[in-house]
């Protein structure tokens, strides 16, 4: 019997196999937004009832993403759908962990920034900051359906104002 310096075939006097070789799994890539454009290998720009996205600061210390909604339309995923603008990355099912810095205050009421997980467009678990215009919360829900079950709530705790917040998500 012998195995090829790949490890994927091995033969012997009656046959020969080969086994094909494992896909790369799709992790989440780390990106710190400080090219001043968006890395559309790794991102999807998603903006189903408007918003914008630009870049923000001097130079690429302090450069971040900012995403824009106009004023005047809901984009509460919690009533009527997710139409909130958002940057998504593809990932495979797998146990992950991601972190994210977020620079904006919330200084208005129901003012929101925060990570989504989706399986599908209507299956997902939301996490939070939210404003209360004085205040904010950390938020998580799960959304099995976009009609029936409603979403279950899983967190909604009052914490202290501030920036940077920091947000950390793992499966």
């Amino acid at each position: 019997t012998s195995v090829d310096a790949s490890d994927n075939a091995a033969s012997t006097d009656d046959s020969t196999f080969t086994t094909p070789e494992t896909p790369p799994v799709a992790v989440p890539i780390s990106d710190d937004f400080n090219t001043f454009t968006l890395n559309t290998d790794v991102w999807t720009f998603v903006n189903p009832a408007g918003g914008s996205i630009s870049f923000v600061g001097t130079n690429t210390q302090d450069a971040w993403l900012n995403i824009s909604v106009p004023g005047g339309s809901s984009h509460d995923i919690w009533d009527s759908g997710n139409f909130a603008p958002r940057i998504m990355q593809d990932i495979d099912d797998i146990d992950f962990e991601v972190e994210v810095k977020f620079e904006s205050p919330l200084t208005a009421k129901y003012q929101m920034q925060g990570i989504i997980v989706q399986e599908s467009p209507d299956r997902f678990i939301r996490f939070d900051f939210v404003g209360e215009g004085g205040w904010t919360r950390v938020f998580a829900a799960t959304f099995t359906s976009l009609t029936s079950p409603p979403p279950v709530i899983r967190k909604d705790t009052v914490i202290s104002n501030g920036t940077p917040m920091w947000m950390r998500v793992t499966r």
